[in-house]
C-alpha cells in the first residue's frame, strides 16, 4: 500500500488481518503510531513505513512482536535516517523510542486519563490545561492529524460545556440518592420494629 496518501494507521484498520506477516506502508503521511496499533497482528515479520510523516511512536508499539524481523522507519519527521542492512530491530525500536515521542501527544494521553479517572476536575484547572494543550496542539507538528485533532476538540468541547459542572451535578445526585436510601432503610426498621411488637 504504497504511495496511498495514508494518514493514519489504526488499530481497527488492522484487526482483521491477523495473519498479517509483511506490512508495507512506506511513502505515505502517516503521523502516530498509538499504543496497541498492531495487537491483532502478533505474526507480523516485516514493517516498512518509511518516508512517512512519523512525529509519535508510542514507546509500547513494538513490545508483542516477536516475530518481526525488519523495521524500516527511515526519512519520518522524528526519525530522518537511520538504519542500515546491519542494523537490528531492536536499534531501530530503542531509536524511535528515543526520538519519536511527541510532547503534545504524551500531554494529551495524561489529560484524557487524568479526566477518566478524576471526577474532581476543578474548574480553573482543568480548563487552563485544556487551553495549554490546544495552543501547544496548534503549534505543533501534530496539527494537521484528524484523529488528535478529533480528540482535542472533545476536550474542548467538555471545557466549554463545563465538564466539571456535570460531574457536580452528578456527586449532588449521588448524595440525594444517599440521603433518600438512609430514609428508606430508617423507614423499614420502625416497620419491622412495628410489625414484631
Amino acid at each position: 500500500m504504497c504511495c496511498n496518501g495514508l494518514k493514519e494507521l489504526n488499530q481497527e484498520n488492522l484487526k482483521p488481518f491477523s495473519k498479517l506477516t509483511i506490512l508495507t506502508l512506506d511513502k505515505n503521511e502517516i503521523q502516530i503510531l498509538e499504543e496497541g496499533v498492531f495487537d491483532y497482528n502478533l505474526e507480523l515479520v516485516i514493517i516498512d513505513l518509511d518516508s512517512n510523516k512519523l512525529v509519535h511512536i508510542d514507546i509500547s508499539v513494538f513490545d508483542n512482536l516477536a516475530k518481526l524481523t525488519f523495521l524500516g522507519l527511515n526519512l519520518n519527521i522524528c526519525i530522518n535516517s537511520f538504519g542500515n542492512s546491519t542494523s537490528t530491530v531492536d536499534d531501530v525500536i530503542n531509536k524511535a523510542e528515543y526520538q519519536c515521542i511527541a510532547p503534545e501527544f504524551e500531554a494529551l494521553k495524561a489529560l484524557e486519563a487524568e479526566i477518566k479517572s478524576d471526577a474532581d476536575n476543578n474548574q480553573p484547572d482543568f480548563k487552563e490545561k485544556v487551553e495549554k494543550l490546544e495552543t501547544n496542539f496548534q503549534n505543533s507538528s501534530l496539527s494537521q492529524n484528524l484523529a488528535i485533532k478529533q480528540r482535542i476538540e472533545v476536550l474542548s468541547e467538555w471545557k466549554m460545556q463545563g465538564l466539571w459542572t456535570i460531574k457536580e451535578e452528578l456527586k449532588s445526585v449521588r448524595k440525594h440518592n444517599a440521603e433518600i436510601l438512609e430514609i428508606m432503610n430508617k423507614q423499614s426498621a420502625e416497620i419491622d420494629e412495628m410489625s414484631i411488637t
